[in-house]
């Protein structure tokens, strides 16, 4: 187990017997999230995040995955905090060339006293992260 953290404050702990082999897991700001720009029910906040390889939790502890934030988009509260992950899109053959595609799912996610964006999951896809607020 132990934390990694970003610069601008993003961290992610992995818990203590959650990963049993010797991994090494990467954690970044990732490219810009384009697939709720357009959306009026839903608005990212803050940057995307990038965390990889896929993890599933061997031992059923939960992977905290942590964004500072100032404020959330108007409209929104504290109640509509989600977290959006990416993963690879089992049901679509992919584009020409190769390329694969993506979906987006949505998991619980809170804002805390301390003014960060708090999700705890036992398993990431190995692709970005988003946090987002969705009515």
């Amino acid at each position: 187990g132990g934390d990694l953290t970003l610069g601008n404050g993003a961290r992610l702990e992995i818990p203590p017997g959650a990963i049993t082999d010797e991994t090494e897991v990467i954690f970044s700001l990732g490219e810009a999230v384009n697939a709720f720009r357009n959306r009026e029910d839903e608005k990212i906040v803050g940057p995307s995040l990038v965390i990889a390889p896929e993890l599933a939790s061997a031992n059923g502890s939960k992977f905290v995955v942590e964004l500072p934030y100032t404020s959330l988009p108007e409209g929104f509260t504290e109640e509509n905090v989600a977290i959006a992950f990416e993963r690879h899109d089992e049901n679509s053959s992919g584009f020409r060339g190769g390329a694969m595609r993506t979906t987006w799912d949505h998991a619980p996610a809170r804002a805390t006293s301390a003014h960060k964006l708090r999700a705890e999951l036992t398993a990431l896809p190995g692709m970005r992260v988003q946090f987002v607020v969705s009515n």
